[in-house]
């Protein structure tokens, strides 16, 4: 089955990670396919959708963002936590909330009156309805599952970081790509480089040299939103720490 990454511009961003491999680029008008005979093909194909929603989870990238004030809520969901009373979907194409949620027009900051000093909300997981985010599961948390807002409030809403749905045809989102600042841009083609290296070059050399610039990339990035005012969430090893905030 094909994979439709590289429609939208995508190749605006594997091409230079091959490049810089010393890999030709592969086709613009190409749709790349995991059972291509090409390997660099097959390599991009298996890994790029992961890859961009990895980096897309470590930081709120507000170039690619967007406002849901109309959640649907659960109505059979058991919260971990007595303290949330309400539950909501989160969107399939959601990666992560930018700042707090919010509740009549005021973010949903935590109240030690109200709830002892936790947070007033978390990110908790649906089994009953699994959704695939196009990613490999970093250490210690687990992305399947519909992503759930709890929160200790009715009719929250959020804006949040999200990835485009290759495989809804509806999908009406053709500049997603072109949305991408720079900072985000870079980090996504620095872990393209990372993780493709060795398997194209076979040289460690390459790889301990990506994952380098890899590193030194997300401290620029991080600073670069620092600057914008946002904060970014704890990362180790390039990937992040927490699906779940202040439990």
């Amino acid at each position: 089955m094909p994979n439709k990454a590289l429609k939208n511009k995508m190749d605006s961003l594997v091409n230079p990670a091959l490049l810089r491999l010393g890999e030709a680029t592969l086709a613009t008008t190409a749709e790349l396919d995991i059972d291509s005979s090409n390997p660099v093909e097959q390599l991009v194909a298996l890994t790029i959708d992961g890859i961009i929603s990895e980096v897309l989870e470590l930081f709120p990238w507000d170039c690619v963002s967007k406002i849901d004030t109309s959640l649907t809520a659960i109505s059979d969901y058991s919260p971990k936590d007595s303290i949330y009373n309400y539950a909501y979907k989160l969107p399939d194409d959601f990666i992560r909330i930018i700042g707090e949620p919010a509740y009549g027009g005021q973010p949903l900051h935590y109240s030690q009156e109200i709830i002892a000093g936790r947070n007033a909300w978390r990110i908790g997981a649906y089994s009953d309805q699994p959704v695939d985010h196009g990613t490999a599961n970093p250490p210690g948390q687990s992305f399947m599952g519909q992503r759930v807002l709890e929160t200790i409030v009715n009719s929250p809403y959020v804006e949040y970081v999200y990835r485009k749905i290759f495989t809804d045809e509806s999908t009406e989102d053709d500049d997603y790509y072109h949305k991408m600042d720079i900072s985000l841009r870079n980090s996504i083609q620095d872990r393209c480089r990372e993780r493709w290296a060795f398997p194209i070059t076979r040289n460690m050399g390459d790889e301990a040299q990506a994952y380098q610039s890899w590193k030194l990339g997300l401290k620029d990035a991080s600073s670069a939103l620092s600057q914008k005012g946002a904060t970014p969430r704890l990362v180790y090893n390039g990937l992040a720490s927490s699906i779940t905030r202040g439990i």
